[in-house]
């Protein structure tokens, strides 16, 4: 995602919402992003259950797809360490404006990922 943003010059501005605690929240994004804006949501989760973000159904969690998407991650050298929140909470991608949400995106298992620079323009088709 950050390649994407970079590249393009009227990406909307991006924030993060991740599960764990603000300081360790910090810390990671100093390392991976430094620019990129984050939220805490803990305790209790209340922007995904706002947002209608659900837990994945083992099969979310466990198929020939998310194997394929983990094998390709480890070989780009991602690789996974302790779960931080609730390893079973699935991701969501939202475009908002004001109170408004303009775009979602679901997630259709653990492994799947959008094509970050495409992102924009499925935007501007569907809003």
């Amino acid at each position: 995602m950050r390649a994407a943003v970079a590249a393009n010059s009227n990406y909307p501005p991006v924030l993060f919402v991740h599960m764990g605690a603000p300081d360790a929240g910090a810390g990671f994004f100093a390392d991976m992003w430094p620019q990129a804006r984050a939220i805490a949501d803990a305790p209790g989760l209340p922007l995904y259950r706002a947002f209608g973000l659900e837990k994945g159904t083992p099969a979310q969690m466990m198929n020939l797809s998310v194997i394929a998407c983990s094998v390709r991650a480890i070989g780009k050298g991602n690789i996974p360490g302790k779960p931080v929140g609730d390893p079973l909470q699935m991701p969501g991608l939202f475009l908002v404006q004001g109170r408004r949400v303009l775009w979602q995106r679901d997630y259709k298992h653990a492994g799947d990922s959008p094509v970050w620079a495409d992102l924009p323009a499925q935007w501007l088709l569907n809003v």
